[in-house]
């Protein structure tokens, strides 16, 4: 198991680290103790998992600024974007995607409207995403229900409930063809508004990101999670792989990243200590890959203990 409480004691022991901590994620007041610290990293994330996420109300304007943040969290440091967000906010019409859709239509938003606020490499193309992800919720008409359709197809499909959230995942990011889908999934009719493109902006760690902003409990195995993960639990990731190639033909793929993802997605699960949360574990884990156990720096502390 990951010792989640070293994590926390590791992110907290630096003061340099925590004040990037405080800082890049607006936490205040500042914590005193691990376990504020922890919290205040989540909390700051926003995910909190839902108890039953596939019977939620869930409404449109939900959905599009959970697609949002997910693509705003792409390549870039999350304080860069947070003080931005109100503008982004107000130009995305309160995340209301019909507004959104009708503004474009006429012209009155632009992605280059959207790009000042989401500053970084892929800003233009995420920008672009954030406009046809307003489309796409437009048109679908109750976009939620359909990706409750196919976790409800994967669930048919055998796949176990710490597998939904990666199988949607990796549908959203990378849809079966219509051969695939009905080979792989014979009882999903393919949903309004998914017939010809993916989840826009968004492979299937993106699309995890996206779910988890929803409340779906689960991992975004990023490089930072995968690089980690490798080095704590080898043994684990190679238990895990078999099962993920199996998911990962469940939506037609067999490139090495989709199983990867895969892989790392059912790791996470294996890893996570009774009483802590998926997401909760994915954000810390993900915190201390990303601020102190940098790659080609890592430490010799060992993060796992049995039981």
């Amino acid at each position: 198991m990951t010792n989640l409480d070293l994590v926390e004691q590791q992110l907290f022991a630096d003061p340099k680290v925590r004040d990037r901590l405080v800082k890049d994620y607006g936490l205040s007041p500042a914590p005193t103790t691990p376990a504020e610290l922890s919290r205040g990293l989540v909390t700051a994330f926003g995910q909190r998992p839902l108890p039953d996420p596939l019977n939620a109300d869930v409404s449109d304007r939900d959905v599009y600024r959970a697609a949002v943040l997910a693509l705003a969290s792409n390549s870039r440091s999350w304080s860069s974007f947070i003080a931005r967000e109100p503008r982004l906010a107000e130009l995305l019409r309160g995340y209301d995607p019909q507004a959104v859709a009708s503004a474009v239509a006429t012209g009155a938003l632009t992605a280059g409207d959207l790009a000042a606020c989401i500053p970084g490499q892929t800003s233009s193309a995420d920008a672009r995403a954030m406009l046809s992800w307003a489309d796409l919720i437009a048109n679908a008409g109750g976009y939620y229900q359909r990706v409750v359709a196919i976790a409800r197809a994967f669930e048919r499909a055998g796949a176990g409930e710490h597998e939904v959230v990666p199988c949607v995942s990796a549908f959203l990011g990378h849809p079966p063809s219509d051969k695939m889908l009905a080979k792989c999934l014979p009882g999903l009719v393919r949903p309004a508004g998914l017939e010809t493109s993916k989840a826009p902006g968004m492979g299937a760690t993106l699309a995890s990101e996206f779910l988890r902003n929803l409340g779906w409990s689960g991992f975004k195995p990023d490089r930072h999670i995968q690089r980690l993960f490798s080095a704590w639990f080898p043994e684990v990731v190679k238990g895990c792989h078999e099962r993920a190639v199996e998911l990962a033909a469940l939506v037609g793929r067999r490139a090495k990243d989709v199983v990867a993802f895969f892989t790392f997605s059912l790791v996470g699960h294996a890893v996570t200590p009774p009483g802590r949360t998926l997401s909760e574990a994915d954000n810390l884990v993900w915190a201390l890959g990303a601020y102190v156990e940098k790659k080609g720096r890592e430490s010799v502390v060992v993060y796992r203990r049995d039981g």
